[in-house]
Order: C-alpha cells, then structure tokens, then sequence
C-alpha cells in the first residue's frame, strides 16, 4: 500500500501537483513511518514550494533513519539553500558527497552554493565596501543565530548570554 501511494506522490510532483503529492508522500508515512525515502521524497516537494523549514525537517528525519544516505544530506542542503543559509547547505552538501562522492544531486548542489558564496563575496560589484559581500554578513542582526546553529562555528561562540540583543 505504501508503495502504490509513494508512486503517486512520484506522479503528482513530477506533474507539479504539489498538494497531491505531499498528501500521498504523507498518507505513505503514516503506513511506514521508518521509510527514509518516503520523507526525502516529501522534503523535494517542500522545497518546490518555497516550504523549507518543513523540507528541513523531513530531510533532517530521512538523515535520521539512514544517516549513511547521501540524499538525505542533499535535501538536507537544498533546504537551507532555500533558508539563504549557505554556510549549512555547504556543510550538508559536504556530507552527502563524503558518503557518495559521485553523487550528481550533491555535486550540482555544491556548485550552486559555492556559486552563491562567491556572489555573494563580490554582491554588487562594489570592491572595497565593507557592507558588500561577505563583509556586509558582519552587519547581519542574525549573524550569532546563524552562528549557534552552524555545528562548525557554535562551539567557537561565547554563551547566548553574552549575545549582544
């Protein structure tokens, strides 16, 4: 059963029927709830439809069920990706392609997010403007979040009290 409801869930995102897919995809679920594809299937169709703090969450529980399954990292990516979050979909990208290193969803994910971390490095052109590019995250009011949620840079972070507000 789970099956003829994931092919469907298949069928309506491929057809951009996006509400039909995520209620077969999660109709499918709720049969097999350990079925790590059935989640990274739900995340793409999130992440379709700009939703993706949900597409984050069903990437995060794919990971969780097959944490050695590069496409859950790369969903995991493309959902921060979608965040504005470049720091994390490099660092999810990173993974995917340590588990499958040939892995084509991986590596045009990566290329996209290197892309965007050079855009924005050079943003507008302007050289030397300090508020431009990478420079400018500096002035980020989110910039600690950002920080404290990146796995990489939080342990390097003073304690939230310290945080400026």
């Amino acid at each position: 059963m789970a099956d003829a409801l994931k092919a469907e869930g298949n069928k309506a995102f491929s057809a951009k029927d996006y509400p039909t897919a995520i209620e077969k995809f999660t109709q499918a679920i709720a049969i097999e709830s350990e079925n790590h594809i059935l989640y990274s299937n739900r995340s793409a169709v999130y992440a379709a439809q700009a939703e993706y703090e949900k597409a984050l969450e069903d990437a995060e529980k794919a990971i969780g069920i097959k944490p050695d399954w590069s496409k859950g990292y790369a969903r995991k990516g493309a959902a921060y990706k979608g965040m504005g979050d470049l720091l994390a979909a490099h660092d999810a990208y990173e993974e995917a392609l340590k588990i499958e290193p040939d892995n084509a969803q991986a590596k045009s994910g990566m290329s996209a997010v290197q892309r965007a971390i050079n855009a924005e490095a050079t943003a507008d052109g302007v050289e030397g403007d300090p508020s431009a590019g990478l420079g400018g995250m500096f002035n980020d009011p989110g910039l600690f979040q950002k920080l404290a949620s990146n796995p990489k840079t939080a342990p390097c972070l003073p304690m939230p009290s310290s945080w400026p507000s």
